[in-house]
């Protein structure tokens, strides 16, 4: 662990959508624990509001159910930032949902930055020494068949949220990075339009 300062944000678990929580300007996280997302269920879903510095976390039966949570994701008009727009359309599909308005894919631009062992923020974040902590997955979740959400939840809400923070927290960086290498373009005319 670096002993940089770490970004400080505020995390909220809820159990209702309210239009207040719901920003034009959002990096959204959905968490899986298995490791096929054209079969996994989204367990939680994390997004994060810039303007209030606060990550909303809300279990995915809760989010993805909801009426303003589904219009909010289809509309066009708010700015989202994704790890992975492939595997978030396909998830979000399983509840009927046609995902729109993805600024910017994380994923893809680790995948032109760095080129291996992206598929996971926590890696993301260490490589790009963005300050804030992510751990990996099988820290949290653990490894293989022994996979499963911990006891408390407190420590899955918080996983979920360091997660959304670290998407918006990636782009400036990820974007430098595109430019200085001049893969800017190529991110922008090829690897967009191939992931959808």
């Amino acid at each position: 662990e670096s002993d940089e300062p770490q970004l400080e944000y505020d995390v909220q678990f809820v159990d209702a959508i309210t239009e207040e929580i719901l920003p034009k300007q959002t990096a959204v996280y959905f968490e899986t624990v298995g490791d096929n997302y054209h079969f996994d269920d989204v367990l939680y879903v994390s997004w994060y509001d810039q303007v209030e510095n606060t990550v909303y976390v809300a279990e995915a039966s809760v989010a993805l159910n909801d009426t303003n949570f589904k219009a909010w994701l289809e509309d066009e008009s708010v700015d989202k930032i994704l790890f992975d727009s492939k595997r978030d359309e396909v998830l979000t599909s399983h509840y009927g949902i046609q995902l729109k308005g993805i600024i910017f894919d994380t994923l893809l631009a680790s995948y032109l930055v760095e080129a291996n062992h992206m598929d996971e923020i926590a890696n993301v974040v260490r490589a790009l020494e963005v300050p804030v902590n992510v751990e990996l997955d099988e820290m949290v979740y653990g490894k293989g068949a022994k996979r499963k959400l911990p006891e408390d939840t407190d420590v899955t809400v918080n996983h979920v949220a360091s997660k959304a923070m670290a998407l918006d927290a990636l782009v400036e960086p990820l974007r430098t990075r595109l430019v200085d290498l001049e893969m800017d373009d190529l991110y922008e005319d090829i690897e967009v339009p191939v992931a959808r």
